[in-house]
């Protein structure tokens, strides 16, 4: 059956021009479905029988009804999760690779996009490798991570950009930016350096608050890929705030205000500026 012939036939058939249809080519012929009906080329293989020692496939005509039989009889559903989340990965692929613009390659097995700017099988870009691949996300080069610190999940996960990935016993001295080490002037003054375990070095994006490394602060340990629960991917004003109070509140502590805010440069030479701290304070 040769290409131009199909397209003639699926053209033909006013049944097929709504979207949702999936067209199977063989050399001897094709089939075409959707929700519907069914259609083939030549028309005798939709009458033809399936022989006993043929392949059948699971037939179900209602997902609601399969499902709680499934439940009682312990069986496999028509349409199980694993077969739906590989068949969606493919439109998130489509859509990805649409929205970058150009090709991927994917490996279905790790389930991990290879040869491309995230580090090893992690998933995660760092900032320095956004900055070589020109990656970005909220505004600025990698990935914000969110991650249990020191792999403790009793504490509150921290949400921080991935900057660098290090390895145990590295010296990551000279990688660091200056502006974010404080005034260590060599590795040995440096906390958590040489790195005592892989991981990423992380940072939060508020430089009023987050000035350092999450490392050199002590909040963390390289952060290993365990500990990562995943990245972040859109931002809900508030959100974050919310959680930590109830995390506290679960916790039993004490109620933390904790806002991220966004950074305005301030003259503190204005004289009025001083008026305003002491107001503010008040």
């Amino acid at each position: 059956m040769h290409d131009a012939q199909t397209r003639q036939h699926v053209a033909n058939d006013a049944a097929y021009r709504c979207v949702g249809k999936t067209l199977i080519q063989r050399t001897e012929g094709h089939v075409l479905v959707n929700r519907h009906r069914i259609g083939t080329n030549p028309k005798s293989l939709v009458t033809s029988v399936i022989g006993p020692n043929e392949i059948h496939l699971y037939e179900s005509n209602w997902h609601q009804g399969n499902f709680i039989e499934c439940v009682k009889t312990r069986n496999r559903t028509a349409a199980p999760a694993e077969i739906a989340h590989r068949s969606v990965t493919i439109c998130h692929l489509g859509n990805i690779a649409m929205r970058l613009g150009r090709k991927l390659r994917w490996d279905p097995e790790n389930e991990r996009f290879v040869n491309d700017a995230a580090y090893g099988s992690t998933g995660v870009v760092t900032y320095e490798s956004g900055q070589e691949t020109g990656y970005e996300k909220f505004g600025n080069y990698g990935d914000v991570i969110i991650f249990e610190p020191n792999g403790n999940d009793r504490q509150v996960p921290i949400i921080h950009r991935a900057h660098f990935h290090v390895e145990e016993g590295e010296d990551w001295y000279d990688r660091a930016d200056p502006e974010h080490i404080g005034n260590a002037e060599s590795c040995e003054e440096l906390r958590n350096c040489p790195a005592p375990n892989d991981g990423f070095i992380t940072k939060g994006d508020n430089e009023l608050t987050n000035q350092r490394y999450d490392q050199v602060r002590g909040l963390s340990s390289p952060v290993e890929t365990e500990w990562v629960i995943g990245t972040a991917e859109i931002r809900i004003p508030w959100l974050g705030w919310i959680r930590l109070q109830l995390a506290e509140l679960a916790a039993g502590g004490t109620q933390q205000i904790i806002l991220e805010t966004t950074p305005t440069p301030i003259d503190t030479s204005d004289p009025t500026w001083v008026g305003q701290q002491e107001r503010a304070l008040a």
